[in-house]
């Protein structure tokens, strides 16, 4: 490719992955109408009481409008991320001016949902946090997963010559 050295072409392959990873990410695990499969899968099993199921009913229903507001906001930042950087020009600041946007929009979204995980954590019981907290151990366990094999590929070890 000529103009091209392979690490730009790199470089924009990575963003443009991440960026429609993020865009595909937020568009199927966040519905904030129903409190969102996260929340869903954290709760599932969990031998909730009447009491219990209406108490998380009324935090979720709290936060709908917000929540839908900020994931509206997050994902208007990601296209217009797109757009920049996908335009026929390449801008860096208009790059990480977009980018800041959509960091921002992410935030915002990130603590009100942390605040209602933990106004729904209040509701469970011990023993039902207990499964809650594990079941969020494991995911952190994959992620760290993951983490390990992109570092691995970042630092492949030296193959010796035979």
């Amino acid at each position: 490719m000529r103009g091209f050295n392979r690490y730009s072409v790199l470089s924009v392959a990575i963003t443009l992955a991440m960026l429609f990873s993020g865009i595909l990410a937020e568009a199927h695990m966040y519905h904030v109408r129903d409190s969102g499969s996260m929340m869903r899968h954290l709760l599932k099993g969990l031998d909730l009481s009447a009491q219990q199921k209406q108490e998380i009913k009324g935090i979720v229903q709290s936060h709908s409008n917000d929540l839908l507001a900020e994931k509206v906001a997050v994902l208007q930042a990601r296209q217009n991320l797109l757009t920049v950087t996908t335009s026929g020009a390449f801008d860096a600041n208009a790059v990480q001016a977009a980018y800041r946007t959509v960091a921002a929009a992410q935030e915002q979204m990130t603590v009100q949902r942390a605040g209602m995980f933990n106004q729904v954590m209040s509701v469970l019981t011990t023993d039902q946090q207990a499964v809650v907290k594990g079941r969020i151990a494991k995911t952190g366990q994959r992620l760290q997963r993951s983490i390990t094999k992109l570092q691995a590929k970042l630092n492949p070890t030296p193959q010796s010559n035979p």
